[in-house]
């Protein structure tokens, strides 16, 4: 359809190459439009790539919470997209980094975890330089706004509206049960370190372990500059979240 209305089309490498279309390989400018097929995971990959382009998702996965349309809709989203019938969700990410290794953005959340299943965190966790609490349990985890339907509602956060400018700091199964979930602008700066001897944590990034936390050391979690925005056709995020979220389990 795009190709008939005189648009052009181009296909990640994986895709082109199952297709046999290599002359539709991308080649690294930031599309117009990137619809992405797949679930909630499909979209956090892609946007590491295409930062600055606005994602369709379709979803061929099962819930997919952060996709707008099943398949069978495509060709009406395209022509709704063409005549200018959308609109664009935003969400702020998260950045975490290190004294030892750089930023790195999460469009869901940072997780910091032990190493080895079974352990115990010991996790000093600072806001804006200023002690919050210490907590001994599985981690914790800060979550964006697009997130809080993920990791974090599951560990018992709360869900955030997109149009709220927030992030929230989710602990996971702490032994001190009155250890609560925060919510706190994206202003905020949060530190986390790790107070476990001879216990190494991992800091995971959307789902992928990026880099290890030893004793004594210490992240810091604060809004990136960078932000995703969704191609979507209502802005009745309650909607979505009954049809996606909680009709799933009745």
């Amino acid at each position: 359809m795009l190709l008939e209305k005189g648009y052009k089309v181009a296909l990640s490498q994986v895709l082109a190459k199952n297709l046999r279309k290599s002359d539709f390989i991308i080649q690294g400018q930031q599309p117009d439009l990137v619809i992405v097929f797949g679930g909630d995971g499909t979209i956090l990959k892609t946007f590491t790539q295409w930062k600055e382009s606005p994602i369709l998702g379709v979803n061929c996965g099962r819930v997919g919470f952060l996709t707008e349309i099943i398949p069978q809709k495509l060709d009406w989203a395209i022509n709704k997209i063409l005549n200018d019938e959308f609109i664009i969700e935003e969400f702020s990410t998260v950045a975490v980094s290190s004294e030892s290794y750089p930023p790195i953005s999460a469009v869901n959340d940072i997780t910091i975890v032990p190493k080895n299943h079974g352990n115990i965190m010991r996790l000093k966790v600072e806001i804006n330089d200023k002690l919050f609490y210490v907590i001994e349990g599985d981690g914790v985890i800060v979550s964006t706004s697009a997130g809080s339907s993920a990791y974090a509602r599951s560990a018992g956060g709360p869900l955030i509206m997109p149009n709220v400018e927030a992030f929230c700091l989710v602990p996971i199964c702490p032994f001190i049960v009155n250890v609560s979930p925060i919510v706190f602008s994206t202003d905020t700066v949060v530190t986390v370190t790790n107070e476990a001897k001879f216990r190494t944590g991992i800091v995971v990034v959307d789902g992928q372990a990026h880099y290890t936390l030893g004793y004594n050391e210490h992240v810091k979690i604060y809004k990136s500059g960078e932000k995703i925005r969704f191609i979507r056709f209502s802005d009745n995020y309650i909607k979505r979240v009954r049809n996606k979220l909680l009709e799933r389990i009745r």
